[in-house]
This record gives structure tokens, C-alpha cells and sequence, in this order.
């Protein structure tokens, strides 16, 4: 009975061999491979690694994997950072070590040059090989490159740390792009009056601080020898100069420190072979203030240069100031320092009816001393202030002939020749006038619960809070400020002076629409009006205030997010053509005329119950859209971006307007990209056209350096077939198979792929060496072994074709 399928297979494994003869050596799957595919430079050193500025004998070693053997020429080099020379170059070795194999010297084209790399000088070694097969059996290796060279360090004048880098240029292979494999730590040494250099074995380190014992930061050190100065430093933020210290010869050496601001430094210490000299460093401030400020001060932290007390001759009402001196060169960008520890004595004076809390004394003139130390007025600088308290035991409704009294405070300081007279305080009187009203709107609807003050002409805080907090009598009752009630009706009480000019001011919730955030009172006010006290005891009324509403002016916030791979909410995110992506709209939103207005989400909101959003579009054209557009807002909503089958960059824009026509928006940026599928069969180049199933198969992504990334993994099917879908095009790909065999070795192959496009590319790969299982071969008398052997004795040359030929007949005879 005859056996077609073993028939196929012999008549191919026939036309093999006779194409074998007639063409030459035929390689049935080009990409064959060994298990490591592996590329970069793999480890390297650099012997010795911690010198002086003289020259050294060095030796430079380094590994990296799979030069190629095409016999093409590869140059490798190794190059040193700027201030390295090479000065010779005493040996150069290379090999390589097939893996599986033996190591093998590569013969080089030349014994290795020397070139400028960078800004460096004879600082690069360059060499070049040519490996053939011959040389080099297969192109999975590992190379090792071993130079003996001459390195001169004599440029490097200070401390440094320098790179040595390797790298690769292959003629038929990925290149390796520069990579450090070492470092060399440099130590300058200074030179002897004979010009010989000496070992520099001592150092010297120090620590420079102000006589508070705070460090003294970008101090500049010297470093004197002989009268020449070997080393120019700076001390670090620590006050530390040279943490890593300064390597000298032994000798003498004065260390000078200068910073503005300070005494100078210098002090000469001896330093011996072994030593490590320190040099703790004390400066002391030389400066004098120049400048003495006088501000009022609240909680820690200065607000200005003025303060308002309730004239109620209490001694316990008190407002704190503080005389400030600094040096104006101190805080200078150029000259900045955090120090100013002046201790002078300043003398403050109050004018008028003014006092000042002086050991429980009512005096008008005291003396402070500078004792503290600190950021006073919030500037991040530390300056020296005294604390002193103004008093108003001697401000009565007797003493004060207006409701609004202004008493300057001068300091002054005779050393320094400096003073202030720009503070003051104001005093302010309860008196028993009042001003009564009604607060309607422009429909002559009552308003409720609108708050209405009113401010003396000329005071220097007219804002609402400060008369809540300022205006309370000592029954802790606020006098100057009153609430609307359900009939919008107001009065003002504890008015004083006859004929007094004042303002009142109003604030309603929807009505604040008068601007005076950039005056005095730091608002948004529905009303401002002024008005005028009758007498002492006398009551105005009818003093009526209209307010307008504001119109309604929304500001939104818009937030866009794109869903990733993993689900979550982005700005930016890659997804596959003919595909869909969710996309997340969320709104906030306020009204811009009202300064109490704060963002909040549209679903919470009472200015309005929903908007709409419009999507557009930037970037490439065509690769897809909103599925809902415009989308209507009134809550955080979600629609869909669908992809085409177009691939690009595109950006996505929500837009939000107003009535006003202002757009607000937010926007995400997507990358659309293709997608395709390998698929392709592994094949036993030993078994002719022989699929092999169950062989392990593996997608990787090979970068722009070689490197590649592993993305799937899969088994090949009954027929010896595999299949991945969804791969992104636009990258080569690298597919490699493992395959056990009938005698247990595992045999491998790869095989590259370049997806540009969509659709489907066929790949298919070939394992070396697979041992193959012995066919059943029925009851017949035919041997495919025997096929095999005779085939092998043709290409020896021990057989004739018709042997073949007659081998092949029998097996399918039988």
C-alpha cells in the first residue's frame, strides 16, 4: 500500500538535496539563532580608579554581547572624560567567546588610535576588528575588549570625579550607544619650588560659622602656600568647605575666609604626610544697621504701619508694634545674608494723647533695645526688632475732641543717625449718635440680613471685619455695625462728633456688586454712601439704601479625562484603531460677580441646573471623535471616543461659554495607533517542510538601541502554527521558538519582523538541530531511516543519485 504523505515528504527531502547540489548551500529560514539574544555593553572596569594628577599606567576592560561576522569592519572604542589624555597606548586584546564555543582572539585592523572626543584631548581609544565566520562561528558571542594604556591626568587642577564610557559601532548589528562602565576619582597635588610633585597625603577641612553658631554659607575660601594660593573654594550650605576636603603636600598652609558682611578669617596651621588638618572658622558681623522701621504688629508677623484702638482710657487696650533695624545691603539679591544682629537702643516717642506701656507707666517717650531676632515681617529674612505695646489709658471721650483722632509714633536711633515716623495709631470714639434706615431693593422688597457699617472719613481700615472685630464697647458690644432684620431695617449706633463726615457701606448676598477690593474697605459691596452726624444724642433716620442684584456671570472649571488601558482617568492615553475609549466631562462653576462665590460641581449648584459641552478637535485629521457632540452637562458625564482605522495624534477639547461668549475649557491628548497581526508556522529545518506543535513562541519589541521588550508569549497548535493579533504597528518585531526534541535537547530560532501596516504578515520560524521522532513505518519493508542515510551518502559523495532515487521508492513501496 502505497503512503502519500510519506511520499510528499521524501520527494521534497529529494528536491532539497538535489538543490543542495545544484545551488549551492540553501538557507531554508534565514533567521536562525542561539538562545541569547541579547545586546549592550555588559560590564566593564578601570584599573587604577583612584589617582592624583600624574600619569598611570591603566588597564581598561569591558564586555558586550553578539558582534556580528559578516567580516565587515566594527569599531570600538573607550573614551575618558574631559582632562584624561591618553599618552600611549601599551597593548590591545580582543576575543570573543561563541556561546557553547571557545574563546578566540579577534585579529584588529590596527593596534588602537587615539582621537578628541567631546571637548577632550586624546581622550578616546579607537579600535578597529573584521570577524568573519572563520574567526567567529556564530554571531551569538560574547566579546571581551582588554587595553593596556598610558593615562595622564596632569590637566585636572581640582578634585573630580571622571567618566570612562564604552561603546560600539557594528557593521551588521545594532549599535551600542555610550555607556559608563567605570569612573576614575582624581586628586590634584601642588608642585614643589624643583618642579618635582609630591604625594599629597594631607587634607584640610573646616567649618565656618557666625558668632551665633549658625553656618555661613558661599564663603569664599583660600587656601595659601607659601604665598601662592593653591585652592579657590566656597563653603557649601552647611558652612562645610570641600566636604570631600582638600588633598595638599605636607607643608605650612593659612586658610583665609571672606564673606560680606563679616570680619575676615586667616590662620595658619601645619599639615604632615597622613594628617587631616581642620580649620574651625568663626566670623563676626561687621555690619551696622541702616535703616529702623517702625510696624504694627498682629499674632507674629508685621500688617502694616498702623492700628485702631477704641478710645476707652482702659490701659489693658493695646495695640503691638515693633521697631525693626536692618542694613539694607543685607536683604541686596547681590549680597544677601540671613543675619542682622543688631543691638541697638531705639527711642520711641508718641505724639499727642497717645502712650506707651512702659513698666506698667504712663509715658509718651520709652527706650527699646533690639534684643530679638527673626522673620518679623514675613520677608523670609531674619531681622533684629524689639516689641513695645501702644496704650490707650489716655484716650477718653474728655480727652479726644474728635470720634477719629490719628497720633503719629516716631523712632529714633543716635547712634545710627536713623528714624521713622510713618506708624501711627488712631483712636476712635462711642459716642450716643446713631443712623437709622431701610436696605430695599430696586423692586422696594425688603433685605434681610444685609450687614451695614459705617467708617469716620480718614480712617485707615474700612473694611466689615475690622469694625466687627474693632468696634466693641466694654459691655462686648459692637457698636458701628448693625444687621438688616426681616423689614430691612437697620441702625447704626456709638456715633460721635457734631457734623462728622462718614460712609456707609452695605453687603447683601446677590447684591454686591461695587468693587472695592484695591480701597480700604477690600470688598465686594452692594452700597456706599455717605451720610453726616447731627449731635451728640441726635439720631438720623431714614437714611434708606437701595441695592441692585447682581447679574448672574458664570465661571466654569472644566475637567476632561480619557480612560487608559487600565481604566483609569487621564489627560493623555494610547488606544488601537476601530476602537473606543470612555471619555469623562466634569463642571464646576461660579458666579464671577459675586466675591463669596466659591466652584462647585454643576449637580450642586443653584446658579444653573446644566450646560452644554462641544467637543473639537486638533492635530491629525480623521482618527476618530466624540460619540456624543455637543454633550449635554448636569452631571459628571461620560461618552465614548471612537477611533477609525486612521492613526495619528489628535488633541480633544471640551468647550464650556457663557453668556458673556468666554470659553473655558480642558483638553487630552490621544494617540491612535495601528494594529495587525503576526502569524507564521515553526518549522524543523532537519525534518524537511516538518511543522513542529507545541513549540514555545514569544513576540518581542526590539528598540531603537537593540534592546528588546518582551510583550506575549503563546504555544504553536497541532500543525505547528502560531498567531498574535492586536500587535501595534510601526516597530520591528522579533518572534524566536524553543522546541524540545525526540532526545530531550531543546533547539531555538527567531525570525524579525517589520510591521508597518495593518493586516496580517506571515512569519515563520526555523529551529536548528531538532532531533526528529522516527516515523511508524507500517508493516512494510521500507526504512525512512534508511532514506535518510542515503541522502547523506550522496552529499558525501558515496552514493549516486539513483541510490536516492531507489531509497525513496522503496520507503513508498512499502
Amino acid at each position: 500500500m502505497k503512503r502519500d504523505s510519506k511520499q510528499v515528504r521524501a520527494v521534497f527531502l529529494a528536491a532539497l538535496m538535489v538543490l543542495s547540489v545544484f545551488g549551492g548551500a540553501i538557507a531554508f529560514a534565514g533567521g536562525a539563532a542561539a538562545a541569547d539574544t541579547s545586546y549592550g555593553i555588559q560590564a566593564g572596569s578601570v584599573t587604577p580608579n583612584d589617582v592624583n594628577n600624574t600619569s598611570y599606567t591603566t588597564q581598561v576592560s569591558y564586555e558586550f554581547k553578539n558582534l556580528s561576522n559578516d567580516g565587515g569592519t566594527d569599531d570600538l572604542y573607550v573614551t575618558f572624560d574631559q582632562g584624561a589624555q591618553i599618552s600611549n597606548i601599551n597593548g590591545v586584546n580582543v576575543t570573543a567567546t561563541p556561546q557553547g564555543g571557545n574563546q578566540t582572539s579577534l585579529s584588529t585592523s590596527n593596534s588602537g588610535t587615539t582621537s578628541n572626543a567631546g571637548s577632550g584631548t586624546n581622550n578616546q581609544l579607537h579600535i578597529q576588528v573584521s570577524p568573519d565566520s572563520s574567526q567567529l562561528s556564530s554571531s551569538n558571542n560574547t566579546v571581551t575588549v582588554n587595553a593596556n594604556l598610558t593615562v595622564d591626568y596632569s590637566s585636572v587642577t581640582s578634585n573630580q570625579t571622571l567618566g570612562v564610557n564604552a561603546s560600539v559601532t557594528d557593521s551588521n548589528g545594532p549599535n551600542l550607544n555610550s555607556t559608563q562602565i567605570d569612573s576614575v576619582s582624581v586628586t590634584a597635588v601642588s608642585s614643589n619650588t624643583g618642579g618635582n610633585q609630591t604625594q599629597a597625603d594631607g587634607y584640610i577641612t573646616g567649618q565656618v560659622e557666625d558668632s551665633n553658631g549658625d553656618p555661613v554659607s558661599n564663603a569664599n575660601v583660600s587656601i595659601i602656600n607659601n604665598g601662592t594660593t593653591v585652592e579657590n573654594i566656597t563653603t557649601d550650605s552647611t558652612g562645610t568647605f570641600d566636604p570631600s576636603r582638600v588633598a595638599v603636600t605636607p607643608g605650612d598652609y593659612t586658610v583665609r575666609v571672606e564673606q560680606f558682611g563679616y570680619s575676615t578669617y586667616a590662620q595658619t596651621k601645619t599639615v604632615n604626610s597622613g594628617d587631616t588638618v581642620s580649620f574651625p572658622v568663626t566670623l563676626n558681623f561687621q555690619l551696622s544697621a541702616d535703616t529702623l522701621e517702625v510696624k504694627h504688629v498682629d499674632g507674629d508677623t508685621t500688617t502694616g504701619n498702623s492700628s485702631t484702638l477704641l478710645g476707652n482710657g482702659e490701659s489693658d487696650n493695646t495695640a503691638t508694634y515693633a521697631a525693626i533695624l536692618s542694613n539694607s545691603s543685607v536683604e541686596d539679591p547681590n549680597t544677601r545674608l540671613n543675619n542682622s544682629s543688631f543691638t541697638h537702643d531705639v527711642t520711641v516717642d508718641i505724639s499727642g494723647l497717645g502712650d506707651l506701656v512702659d513698666n506698667g507707666s504712663v509715658d509718651t517717650t520709652t527706650t527699646v533695645t533690639t534684643e530679638n531676632r527673626g522673620d518679623i515681617d514675613g520677608d523670609d529674612y531674619s531681622e533684629s526688632y524689639a516689641l513695645f505695646d501702644v496704650t490707650a489709658d489716655n484716650a477718653t471721650p474728655t480727652s479726644l475732641s474728635q470720634p477719629l483722632t490719628q497720633e503719629n509714633i516716631t523712632a529714633s536711633d543716635a547712634t545710627a543717625n536713623i528714624s521713622d515716623s510713618g506708624a501711627y495709631v488712631q483712636y476712635v470714639l462711642e459716642g450716643g449718635e446713631s443712623i437709622t434706615g431701610e436696605v430695599r431693593n430696586t423692586q422696594g422688597e425688603p433685605v434681610s440680613g444685609a450687614t451695614v457699617w459705617a467708617v469716620y472719613d480718614g480712617s485707615s481700615n474700612a473694611s466689615q471685619a475690622f469694625a466687627q472685630q474693632t468696634f466693641v464697647n466694654d459691655a462686648g458690644e459692637t457698636f458701628l455695625v448693625d444687621q438688616t432684620d426681616d423689614d430691612g431695617a437697620y441702625t447704626i449706633p456709638g456715633l460721635a462728633g457734631d457734623d462728622t463726615d462718614v460712609t456707609l457701606y452695605a453687603v447683601a448676598d446677590g447684591y454686591n456688586g461695587i468693587n472695592l477690593t484695591t480701597s480700604t474697605v477690600n470688598d465686594y459691596v452692594a452700597a456706599q454712601e455717605a451720610e453726616q452726624t447731627a449731635g451728640a444724642g441726635s439720631v438720623t433716620e431714614n437714611h434708606d439704601i437701595v441695592v441692585r442684584p447682581t447679574e448672574v456671570t458664570l465661571d466654569y472649571r472644566v475637567s476632561l479625562g480619557v480612560e487608559d488601558a487600565d481604566g483609569n482617568y487621564t489627560n493623555v492615553t494610547r488606544m488601537p484603531t476601530s476602537s473606543e475609549r470612555d471619555v469623562q466631562v466634569q463642571l464646576e462653576v461660579k458666579d464671577q460677580n459675586d466675591p463669596a462665590s466659591e466652584y462647585e460641581l454643576i449637580e450642586d449648584s443653584d446658579l444653573v441646573s446644566q450646560s452644554t459641552v462641544n467637543f473639537t478637535y486638533s492635530g491629525a485629521t480623521g482618527v476618530g471623535s466624540v460619540a456624543e457632540n455637543p454633550l449635554t452637562v448636569n452631571t459628571t458625564e461620560t461618552t465614548a471616543f471612537e477611533s477609525t482605522r486612521s492613526t495619528g495624534n489628535v488633541t480633544v477639547t471640551a468647550n464650556v461659554e457663557n453668556d458673556n461668549e468666554t470659553v473655558f475649557n480642558d483638553s487630552v491628548d490621544i494617540e491612535v495607533y495601528g494594529v495587525g497581526e503576526i502569524t507564521g508556522q515553526v518549522i524543523n529545518d532537519d525534518s524537511p517542510a516538518d511543522n513542529l506543535p507545541n513549540a514555545n513562541v514569544t513576540l518581542y519589541r526590539v528598540l531603537n538601541n537593540g534592546t528588546e521588550v518582551e510583550l506575549r508569549a503563546t504555544q504553536t497548535g497541532p500543525q505547528g502554527s502560531y498567531s498574535f493579533t492586536n500587535v501595534e504597528t510601526g516597530s520591528k518585531y522579533r518572534v524566536t521558538a524553543s522546541y524540545t526534541g525526540a532526545s530531550g535537547n531543546t533547539s531555538t530560532g527567531y525570525t524579525d519582523v517589520n510591521k508597518t501596516s495593518g493586516g496580517t504578515s506571515n512569519a515563520d520560524v526555523v529551529v536548528v538541530g531538532v532531533q526528529p521522532t522516527q516515523p511508524d513505518n507500517g508493516s512494510g519493508n521500507g526504512d525512512f531511516q534508511q532514506v535518510l542515510e542515503t541522502v547523506d551518502a550522496y552529499n558525501n559523495g558515496n552514493a549516486s543519485f539513483q541510490d536516492v532515487l531507489n531509497a525513496v521508492e522503496q520507503y513508498n513501496n512499502s
